[in-house]
């Protein structure tokens, strides 16, 4: 959480070379990959890149700017026992929040695809599919007609072996169970052999497997132990660290494992026993949040979130993405494609009337089995210069038709007692150009999936666990009576949220409605009534003249009892009474000296 004083950090094993096909060798076998040349710097579509150790780079990206985000990316290794190259790695998210700094294997290669015609196929690599290379030579990077195919042997041609694949892969504490270690950092431990150097890299995995490189190829001292401080990490945070040596005689495979930055909090709950599904569009399935839920609550969280996904398009998979996972916790984040306004009409992606239906459908469905809901709000969007420029696919994202949308996921929450997580609210305090990617302004950067994992984490244990629990008291009023029932909102300490809620038949006259748990307890909403007729018309004869104010004056006095329309009619100052400011303004609005608007 933000206000955890300390983290730990576990260290999960996906050991690299276990194969876990979906469909059999024989139709893999089908699979043949053609580069259109081999490290070289060329970034367009259709192109289809082969990286060799021979690159510029120990990583495929930050030459000439490249970040490959549109890229596929597909890391091989060479496996000593099977005498052939191994895919360690499959990255085929796509997007400007997908940026990709796959590590080239020193006796490797990665294969970079931007819509080139073989993509279809490479859909259906995984990881411990075998890759047999074509047409270049690993060490030197020459030859342009490289061919790759998977799961066996071409008909015809030699693959080339590995760049001095005769190292065997070093002993190192990346293997094996779940390990965890205290608050002072993660140590990489490994054993070499003589006249042999080990190495290790540390990329940031949090957005996507092969996040951006943070530490670049380090030497491991002669101790065999690289300690890790804690500094170089963030809570929440996945990272990938890859081992390997190398020798006069050879280079070992890499050995690659993954580290998760956990919060104490998420190391001494029980929430990993719970199902949780995010169920939502884009700003949901771009995984980040969802993927470092489990190191700020310890819950493995579904996703269900379809990019491009309105509320509508999601009630049609509501069904299978939701309910048949049978959820203890149910995450829902639409409303950024809904709200969006079509330039050609001017009208929302989704009506609200709709919208609004539409999450009222998902609330009381998922009320049925006991799930704990929790409703989100969608975050701001960021217009400066270098993020959001409306007109993208004919919508404007950045109207304040946002407000609409957001005010009704704050009323239902209210209505039907869901958590509410409010992270357009917590946008009024964050840095817009922080928060949003580069060159896109509407999905979150890794900053701003760190903001969501906390908020969202920090919400389900303030709904299932009482000791980390503030609450807030709201009580709706006009005047002096209650229009509806006093609701009781939970949240984390420190975390803001917008109260607003929509009534039948008032106007909500308190113009501040965020409030902060923990700072907030018991708060009043204020309402008028939505007037019928004439403001100031308090007789209902169409016009304001001296039998208004006359009225008036003998409502104040209490000498007339007035109706409930007369009195909301009358109540110029709208606090729910009449008093002498509300008679003398009628009596001046009738002798021309004010004007009642």
């Amino acid at each position: 959480m933000k206000k955890a004083l300390s983290a730990v950090l576990v260290l999960l094993l996906l050991i690299a070379l276990v194969p876990a096909a979906k469909i059999s060798a024989d139709e893999k076998a089908r699979i043949v990959w053609n580069s259109t040349g081999c490290n070289v710097n060329s970034y367009k579509s259709a192109d289809a890149l082969l990286f060799t150790p021979a690159w510029s780079n120990p990583y495929i990206s930050n030459s000439n700017g490249y970040d490959y985000s549109w890229w596929r990316v597909i890391v091989c290794d060479y496996d000593t026992a099977d005498g052939c190259y191994k895919v360690v790695s499959v990255n085929l998210s796509t997007g400007n929040n997908y940026a990709k700094s796959a590590v080239i294997p020193r006796g490797g290669f990665v294969i970079a695809d931007c819509y080139s015609p073989s993509f279809d196929s490479l859909a259906e690599v995984e990881v411990g599919d075998r890759a047999y290379l074509y047409g270049v030579d690993a060490a030197t990077g020459a030859g342009n007609d490289c061919t790759v195919t998977f799961n066996r042997p071409a008909e015809s041609g030699t693959s080339c072996g590995a760049l001095n694949p005769a190292i065997a892969s070093p002993e190192t504490n990346l293997t094996g169970a779940e390990l965890v270690c205290g608050t002072s950092g993660f140590t990489v431990s490994c054993t070499t052999g003589e006249g042999e150097t080990a190495y290790y890299a540390v990329n940031d995995a949090s957005v996507t497997p092969d996040g951006k490189l943070t530490v670049v190829p380090t030497v491991i001292p002669a101790s065999g132990k690289a300690e890790l401080p804690l500094s170089m990490f963030a809570i929440g945070n996945t990272y990938t660290i890859t081992v390997w040596t190398v020798s006069d005689s050879g280079v070992s495979p890499q050995i690659r494992s993954t580290l998760y930055v956990y919060a104490d909090a998420a190391v001494e709950n029980s929430l990993k026993d719970y199902t949780v599904v995010a169920f939502g569009d884009s700003l949901t399935a771009r995984t980040g949040w969802v993927a470092a839920m489990r190191c700020y609550c310890g819950a493995e969280v579904i996703n269900s979130g379809v990019g491009g996904d309105t509320s509508t398009a999601g009630r049609a998979r509501f069904t299978t993405d939701v309910l048949d996972k049978d959820p203890d916790v149910c995450i829902i984040n639409f409303g950024m494609n809904d709200q969006a306004v079509k330039t050609a009409s001017g009208k929302c992606n989704v009506p609200i009337e709709t919208y609004i239906a539409n999450l009222e459908y998902f609330i009381t469905e998922l009320n049925k089995t006991d799930c704990t809901v929790i409703l989100v709000t969608p975050n701001s969007v960021c217009t400066a210069s270098g993020y959001y420029t409306a007109g993208g696919y004919g919508l404007d994202y950045s109207t304040d038709a946002m407000d609409d949308y957001c005010n009704a996921v704050r009323t239902l929450a209210a209505e039907y007692g869901c958590g509410l997580v409010d992270i357009n609210a917590v946008c009024r305090h964050e840095d817009m150009t922080k928060f949003c990617a580069l060159n896109d302004g509407i999905h979150q950067s890794a900053y701003g999936h760190s903001v969501y994992a906390s908020a969202i984490s920090g919400q389900i244990y303030a709904q299932l666990d009482a000791s980390k629990r503030e609450t807030i008291t709201v009580k709706y009023l006009c005047g002096g009576e209650e229009i509806c029932e006093q609701v009781s909102f939970a949240g984390e300490k420190g975390a803001a949220v917008d109260l607003y809620r929509s009534v039948d038949g008032y106007i909500l006259t308190t113009t501040d409605t965020e409030f902060v748990f923990g700072e907030d307890t018991d708060v009043v909403l204020r309402y008028s009534r939505i007037i019928e007729g004439i403001l100031g018309d308090v007789n209902g004869n169409g016009e304001i003249d001296a039998g208004d104010y006359l009225m008036a004056k003998r409502i104040f006095l209490g000498t007339f009892e007035a109706s409930g329309e007369q009195a909301d009619r009358g109540d110029i100052d709208r606090n729910g009474r009449i008093d002498a400011s509300d008679y003398l303004k009628i009596k001046r609005h009738f002798l021309g000296t004010y004007v009642i608007e």
